[in-house]
């Protein structure tokens, strides 16, 4: 499904993050999942933006393809907002 929007999946497995670049990132994001199973605990202490998107893996294929584009969209809002150095949504740590 990559391939659909001219993208290819790396030639390497995913690599973990690590505290270092964690604590380098300037703006770090979640995608609905941060959960203690899955994602470094140190994240949950700075802060970042949780985009609240469905975990494509449980998704059949039409919902996979929604997700890419939704996540396509954002990154690009992203993108522009970081370039024009004003944040449209300060980070910070979602409310409880």
């Amino acid at each position: 499904m990559l391939a659909e929007v001219g993208l290819r999946a790396p030639d390497h497995p995913p690599r973990a993050l690590n505290p270092k670049d964690l604590e380098a990132a300037e703006v770090r994001i979640t995608m609905g999942c941060l959960d203690d199973a899955s994602c470094p605990a140190r994240l949950k202490a700075l802060q970042y933006r949780d985009w609240g998107l469905a975990d494509p893996a449980r998704l059949d294929d039409a919902g996979f393809r929604r997700v890419r584009d939704e996540l396509a969209l954002r990154v690009r809002d992203l993108i522009e907002e970081l370039r024009s150095g004003r944040p449209d949504a300060p980070p910070g740590r979602p409310a409880p």
